[in-house]
């Protein structure tokens, strides 16, 4: 991912023949091959809903990273996910940077085949020696990118991958705490039946049919800090996927303003969750304060993704092959980070930072952590 030029086209083919032994397999057929036991599968391949593919489309590799992830179990910020950013900023300003918040990007602005720096949606332009876009390549090469000519043969890249699939969220809120709700902080995965594949399948055709998997996630218990800041509740979140083609007919409309048949919608499936959630926790029934749903439209709004992407592009064995998934560009002084070009989700996203890092800088920056 570091190399290009001489260096890629002596190595690449040496240093990623293990790797694309295993990623070139699905998750399924590589499984299949130690075992024929259909439930042992289904049971081991139970984390797809991690990086968002049934194991007969992913690729054998993401699953494995996912798995060999939470080994060791997981962590939680202290504080919440808004500490992450938080944590993060005095440390940008003490080096002389600046973070600057509801401000769009117009687009990148290039000069003579070089990256300048980038035109705000207001006009202005903020000039910088590299630009470095964690936008995804889908976002940076179709909109960022939008004018320039001679990228036909990267454009095309394009072509070779898929967008994630969408996800819906229902933001659920308590007014008594865990402890009292009894309430752990253990996540929960609801399937309807060992096929993971089927399940999908028939979701994708119809969101009537079965949910293929529902995700419920206690983030107020893992808070150590959340009794202290906000005693006497507790929170939820329900995940299932979603597919944009379901909202394509809201799509036109703006946040928030989108019709009566909309919020039915979105009532209909929320109605749907919770019956699932007093299913699997019994002793919730009937305890739920407040209840917020989020669509693939709500992640296109808030994200600037398409299609209401979860993932960015889908990990699936394709996506492993394509070499210019990788954070040096065609363009002088303009790099990509982000999940898209290592993996899924914010330990990936890390370390693409910490790549993409190296490749600016030309140093071995995986040695500094």
């Amino acid at each position: 991912k570091a190399l290009s030029g001489l260096s890629e086209a002596l190595l690449r083919r040496y240093l990623t023949k293990n790797f694309l032994r295993y990623s070139n397999m699905t998750t399924y057929k590589a499984l299949s091959s130690i075992t024929s036991n259909k439930k042992l599968i289904a049971v081991l391949t139970g984390q797809w809903g991690d990086y968002g593919m049934p194991p007969r489309e992913s690729s054998f590799v993401m699953h494995c990273m996912i798995a060999n992830h939470y080994f060791d179990g997981a962590n939680y910020p202290v504080g919440g996910s808004r500490m992450i950013a938080e944590t993060i900023i005095p440390s940008i300003k003490d080096k002389g940077g600046e973070v600057v918040k509801s401000c769009g990007v117009d687009k990148i602005w290039i000069e003579d085949g070089s990256a300048k720096g980038v035109i705000l949606e207001s006009g202005d332009r903020i000039e910088s020696k590299a630009v470095i876009s964690s936008a995804g390549v889908a976002n940076t090469i179709t909109n960022f990118l939008r004018d320039e000519s001679g990228l036909n043969k990267y454009r095309d890249n394009l072509k070779n991958v898929k967008p994630s699939s969408g996800h819906a969220c229902l933001y659920i809120g308590f007014n008594e705490s865990a402890q009292s709700l009894g309430i752990e902080d253990t996540n929960l995965w609801v399937y309807p039946s060992y096929n993971h594949d089927e399940t999908v399948k028939n979701f994708r055709e119809n969101q009537d049919n079965d949910f293929p998997v529902l995700y419920m996630s206690f983030a107020s218990s893992k808070d150590p800090d959340w009794d202290k800041n906000h005693p006497g509740t507790a929170t939820m979140e329900v995940i299932v996927p979603s597919e944009f083609k379901h909202y394509q007919k809201w799509s036109n409309k703006p946040w928030k303003k989108r019709g009566e048949e909309y919020q039915d919608y979105k009532k209909n499936l929320s109605q749907r969750m919770i019956t699932e959630v007093y299913r699997q926790c019994p002793h919730l029934k009937d305890k739920i304060s407040f209840h917020e749903l989020s669509t693939p439209l709500t992640t296109r709004n808030l994200a600037n993704y398409d299609l209401g992407e979860l993932y960015g592009i889908d990990h699936d064995p394709e996506r492993f092959r394509q070499k210019w998934l990788k954070p040096k560009t065609p363009i002088k002084n303009l790099y990509l980070t982000g999940q898209d070009i290592l993996t899924v989700g914010l330990a990936g996203a890390l370390g693409s930072g910490v790549l993409t890092s190296s490749v600016v800088l030309k140093k071995n920056m995986f040695n500094k952590i």
